[in-house]
C-alpha cells in the first residue's frame, strides 16, 4: 500500500503551470539533434552546385588579382569580393538553426524564462553534482547515450564493412572519379547514420514527456494542500464561474429553441418553459438564469422566434421553485396555463386565424407560499 509520502499522483494543472513559469518543461535533445542533422544534410545537398559556384568565384578572384594584391585598392576589392562570397554562403545555412529552434519547441512549446538566464551557483555545488549523478534521470541519460553510441557504431561499422571493396577500389581510379564515388559512399553512410538518429529522436520525444511527468508527480498530501489553497484563490474561483457560465450558455443554446415560451422579469430573470404531454404531465423548465444568463436566454429565444412574456412575479416564482428539467409545482399550474394559452392565441392572431390580438391578464393570483419561497410578500 502506497504511503502518503509516495509520489503516486499525477501532477495537477497548478503544479505544471508553476513549473512552466520557471522554464521547467519537457525537451528532447535527440529531436533537436536529428532535425539539425537532417537540415544540414538537405541544405548542403541542395546548395552544393551553388557552393561550387561560390568557390569558383573566389578562385577566379585569386587568379585575376594575385599579381596586383600589393595595390591597396585591389586588395580591398579582393577582400570585399570574398566577404560577399562568405555572406552568401552563410545565408544558405540559415535554415539549419531555424529548424533546430523549431524542433526544440515541439515537446514543450515556446516559453521565455528570464530566470533561466541567471547564474545558478547551486549547480556548482559538489553535493548537488553527486545527487545528480545518482539520480534516475542521470542513469536514463547515460543508458540512452550508451545505446545510441552502440547502435551508431554498429550501423557505421556494418556500412563501412559492406563498402570496403568499393573503398579499396577508389585507389585505382582517377582523382575526379575517386572523389565522385567516395562522395557517393559517404552519402550512403551518412544517410543511414541520420536515419538511426531520427529513430532515436522519435522515441525520445514520448520518453522525455514521460520522464517529465514522472518528475512532476505529487504525493497525496501535496495534491490535498494545492486544492485547499486553490479554494480561496479568487482567480481560480473566477475561472470556475466562467467555465460554469460557458457550459450553461452552451446548454441554453441547445434547449431554448425547443421552448414554448420564455417568461422574464423582464431583465434580471428568465425561465424557458415547454409543455410536451408525451414527456411530462405538466410544463417543465428547459433553461433558466439571472442577469447575463437571462439576457442570453432572451437572445437565443429571439433568434429562434420563441415568444417572450414579461411577467415578473411569475418569472421569479418559477425560477426559485423549479429546477431545470423539473415540472412546475402544482401551485403555478393555473398561471402557467394562462400564459401558454395566451401564447397560442397570439400565434393564431399572427397567422391570421384570429381577428383580435389577445391580451395577457397580469392579475392572476400567485399563491403566497410560492411568493415567500423567493422572498416576496
Amino acid at each position: 500500500m502506497a504511503s502518503s509520502g509516495d509520489k503516486s499522483e499525477k501532477p495537477t494543472a497548478g503544479k505544471l503551470r508553476k513549473a512552466r513559469q520557471k522554464g521547467d518543461i519537457p525537451r528532447s535533445k535527440d529531436l533537436t539533434m536529428a532535425v539539425g542533422l537532417l537540415a544540414s544534410f538537405f541544405t548542403l545537398a541542395t546548395f552544393l552546385p551553388y557552393y561550387r559556384l561560390l568557390i569558383g568565384e573566389s578562385f577566379a578572384a585569386v587568379g585575376t588579382m594575385a599579381k596586383d594584391l600589393d595595390n591597396p585598392n585591389v586588395l580591398n576589392q579582393f577582400l570585399l569580393l570574398n566577404l560577399w562570397v562568405l555572406l552568401r554562403f552563410i545565408a544558405t545555412l540559415i535554415p539549419i538553426p531555424l529548424a533546430c529552434i523549431i524542433a526544440s519547441l515541439v515537446p514543450g512549446g515556446w516559453i521565455f524564462t528570464p530566470s533561466k538566464l541567471k547564474p545558478d551557483f547551486k549547480k556548482l555545488s559538489p553535493i548537488s553534482g553527486v545527487k545528480r549523478m545518482f539520480s534516475a534521470s542521470h542513469y536514463t541519460e547515460v543508458g540512452k547515450m550508451m545505446l545510441k553510441c552502440a547502435t551508431i557504431l554498429a550501423v557505421v561499422y556494418t556500412m563501412v564493412h559492406d563498402q570496403m571493396d568499393s573503398l579499396l577500389h577508389l585507389q585505382r581510379l582517377y582523382l575526379y572519379q575517386a572523389i565522385g564515388q567516395g562522395f557517393g559512399i559517404f552519402h550512403h553512410v551518412v544517410s543511414y547514420f541520420i536515419a538511426v538518429i531520427v529513430i532515436f529522436a522519435l522515441l525520445d520525444v514520448p520518453l522525455s514527456k514521460f520522464m517529465f511527468t514522472k518528475k512532476m508527480r505529487m504525493t497525496k498530501q501535496e495534491v490535498k494542500e494545492e486544492y485547499k489553497n486553490n479554494d480561496g484563490n479568487p482567480q481560480i474561483k473566477g475561472r470556475i464561474r466562467q467555465l460554469q457560465r460557458q457550459m450553461a450558455m452552451g446548454q441554453i443554446s441547445r434547449t431554448v429553441p425547443e421552448a414554448d415560451v420564455i417568461i422574464t422579469n423582464p431583465t434580471h430573470y428568465a425561465v424557458a418553459l415547454k409543455y410536451d404531454p408525451q414527456k411530462a404531465e405538466a410544463p417543465y423548465i428547459v433553461a433558466k438564469g439571472i442577469d447575463d444568463v437571462a439576457l442570453w436566454i432572451r437572445e437565443v429565444g429571439a433568434t429562434h422566434k420563441v415568444e417572450v412574456v414579461e411577467f415578473p412575479p411569475l418569472a421569479r416564482a418559477v425560477y426559485y421553485t423549479t429546477r431545470v428539467n423539473q415540472q412546475i409545482p402544482a401551485q403555478l399550474f393555473r398561471a402557467i396555463a394562462h400564459v401558454l394559452t395566451y401564447v397560442m392565441q397570439l400565434k393564431s392572431w399572427r397567422e391570421g386565424r384570429a381577428e383580435q390580438k389577445p391580451r395577457l391578464n397580469r392579475h392572476i393570483d400567485i399563491p403566497q407560499e410560492v411568493l415567500k419561497a423567493n422572498g416576496e410578500q
